[in-house]
C-alpha cells in the first residue's frame, strides 16, 4: 500500500459502504494503515502549534506572574571533566582551564563560548547560583527556549502515547462490537469485524488530534466513532440477509420440476407432438387407382400403420 493509496484509503474508511472491501485486505496493510493515520494526524496536530511557539515568552510571562519569587538555583560539581558533544567540543569543566579547541565551555561559574561560534575569542556568561525568574528576563527567555527545544521530543512521546490510548479505545469497541453482533446473531468473521474496527478508528483518531490545539474533545469523536461501526453492522446484517435469500431462491429454483413430464423427465404434452396424415392408394400397372386404399399416419412417437 503507498502513500497514494494510503490517502485514498482515509476517504473510504470514513464510507461504511466501503467496508466489505477494506476487511479483505491482509492484516499487516491494516496495521500500516493504523500507524499511518496517527503519524499523519500528529502532524498535522504539530504543525498547528508551530504558531503557537512564538507566544512562548508570553506563556512563561503570565505563567511566572503568578509568583512572588521564584528562584532556580544552577550550584553543582563535577567528578570529572567530560564533553557532552565531540564535534561541535561542548565540555564541562569543574573549573576554567585552558581553552583549546572547545566551542563551549561549561563551567559551575560560566559559560564560555567562540565568538562567532567558529572563530574568534572567547566570550564569558557568568552563572548565578541563584536566579529569580520573576526578575530575571534572561531566565524567563532561557525556560522559553528549553520549552522550543523539547518540542521534538514532544512529537516522539505523543507517537507512543497515542499507540497506547488509541489501541485501548480500539479494544474496547470491539468488544462492544462482538457483543451487538452476538445480539443480532450476526455471522461475521471475528477478524473481519477486529480489522473494521480499526479502519473505523480513523474518524475519532483525526478529529480527537487534528482538533486537539483548538478543543479538548474526547465524547463527539468517540460517538462519532461508535455511530460509524453500528451503521457498519447494520449494512453487514442485511448484506447477509440478501445473501440468504438468494442462496434460498436458487435451490428452489433448481429443485422445481415440470408438472407435465414424467418420473424419467421426458414430457407428456401431447400437444406438442403433431400428426401428419397421409393418403396413399394403389394404383396398377395400367396407371388407374384401385378400389381399396389405405391411409397412413405417420407421427414422431413412431406410430403403426392405420388401416381403413
Amino acid at each position: 500500500m503507498d502513500l497514494k493509496t494510503k490517502f485514498y484509503t482515509i476517504f473510504k474508511a470514513l464510507n461504511p459502504y466501503n467496508y466489505q472491501e477494506l476487511t479483505e485486505h491482509h492484516f499487516s496493510q491494516v496495521i500500516k494503515y493504523y500507524l499511518f493515520i496517527i503519524l499523519l494526524s500528529l502532524c498535522i496536530m504539530f504543525l498547528i502549534f508551530i504558531p503557537f511557539l512564538f507566544y512562548t515568552g508570553t506563556f512563561v510571562t503570565n505563567s511566572v506572574s503568578h509568583f512572588d519569587k521564584m528562584n532556580i538555583s544552577s550550584d553543582f560539581s563535577l567528578k570529572n571533566s567530560f564533553n557532552i558533544l565531540s564535534d561541535p567540543v561542548i565540555r564541562l569543566e569543574s573549573e576554567k582551564k585552558n581553552v583549546t579547541n572547545e566551542l563551549v565551555l561549561i563551567t559551575p561559574d560560566s559559560i564560555s563560548y567562540r565568538h562567532y561560534l567558529v572563530f574568534g575569542s572567547f566570550r564569558e556568561i557568568p552563572i548565578q547560583k541563584s536566579v529569580d525568574v520573576t526578575s530575571s528576563a534572561r531566565a524567563r527567555t532561557l525556560i522559553s527556549l528549553g520549552l522550543i527545544f523539547i518540542f521534538p521530543s514532544l512529537f516522539f512521546w505523543a507517537i507512543i502515547f497515542s499507540l497506547i490510548y488509541f489501541s485501548i479505545i480500539i479494544l474496547v469497541t470491539y468488544i462492544f462490537v462482538l457483543i451487538i453482533t452476538g445480539l443480532l446473531r450476526m455471522n461475521v468473521s471475528l477478524f473481519r469485524l477486529f480489522k473494521s474496527c480499526i479502519y473505523a478508528s480513523t474518524i475519532f483518531i483525526m478529529l480527537q488530534l487534528i482538533l486537539m490545539p483548538f478543543f479538548r474533545m474526547f465524547f463527539l469523536p468517540l460517538i462519532a466513532y461508535w455511530i460509524l461501526m453500528i451503521i457498519i453492522l447494520f449494512l453487514w446484517r442485511d448484506h447477509n440477509r440478501n445473501e440468504h435469500n438468494s442462496e434460498s431462491l436458487g435451490k428452489s429454483s433448481g429443485s422445481k420440476k415440470d408438472i407435465f413430464s414424467d418420473k424419467s423427465g421426458n414430457s407428456l404434452n401431447k400437444l406438442s407432438n403433431k400428426t401428419d396424415v397421409k393418403d396413399e392408394y394403389d394404383v396398377d400397372e395400367n396407371g388407374n387407382v384401385k378400389g381399396s386404399s389405405k391411409k397412413h399416419r405417420s407421427s414422431n412417437d413412431d406410430d403403426e400403420y392405420v388401416e381403413l
